[in-house]
């Protein structure tokens, strides 16, 4: 019920900001790497962070110009993560478990871009900063057998800093590519089972970004 609630409030927010501001539309598509930084605390386990997981995020990204070097950015981007763990005993056990989960998010980004003068015609540097609110979708873990993570929580936000370039293609459509990176604040584990101890994670995304703006 809360996720359908936060879902319909989104949906609502961008509708009517498109429908009553002049806006720029782009979508844009991002392959990702996602990790997680992990906390645990135990005598007897070590849990840590076991590899990067590709991912492809989609996204629809409203742009409202403010001024000529800066607009406020925003939108409906469709983000998978990975969250990938190693258990393994201390004091000599031979105890070692890998194990992974599959993440699903819906992001609204919260950002703003600054522009510089054109460095060549046609073509801008932007820098990107600000935070994402995330709406998880779905979660599963890659196996059925030695899960740890029982639930995950249904919300987690980042922070988003990036940059790249836009080139302007004709009067209206604009190409741009850049990279950012997505540190997450909130930790994403709700409830695990077989643990002594509370086991903390979050997220971290870097990304290629590319997309076309019309």
């Amino acid at each position: 019920m809360k996720k359908n609630i936060l879902l319909t409030f989104l949906l609502v927010s961008l509708l009517s900001f498109s429908a009553f501001s002049q806006v720029k539309l782009s979508l844009k598509f991002s392959p990702l790497l996602s990790s997680s930084r992990v906390e645990f605390i135990s005598d007897t386990l070590s849990i840590s962070n076991d590899g990067v997981n590709p991912r492809l995020s989609l996204g629809l990204i409203v742009d409202k110009p403010i001024t000529d070097t800066y607009s406020f950015s925003t939108g409906l981007v469709y983000l998978p993560k990975g969250f990938s763990v190693i258990t393994a005993g201390k004091n000599g056990s031979s105890y070692n478990v890998s194990e992974s989960y599959s993440l699903q998010y819906l992001q609204i980004p919260l950002t703003f871009k600054l522009f510089t003068n054109e460095v060549h015609p046609g073509l801008k540097i932007y820098f990107q900063i600000g935070g994402g609110l995330e709406v998880l979708l779905h979660d599963e873990p890659a196996e059925e057998t030695n899960e740890i993570v029982e639930d995950f929580n249904f919300f987690d936000a980042s922070v988003i800093l990036g940059g790249g370039v836009e080139y302007k293609q004709g009067s209206s459509t604009i190409l741009y590519g850049g990279f950012s990176y997505q540190r997450g604040l909130i930790n994403i584990i709700n409830e695990t089972i077989r643990l002594e101890s509370e086991l903390e994670a979050r997220n971290t995304v870097v990304s290629l970004d590319f997309g076309i703006k019309f």
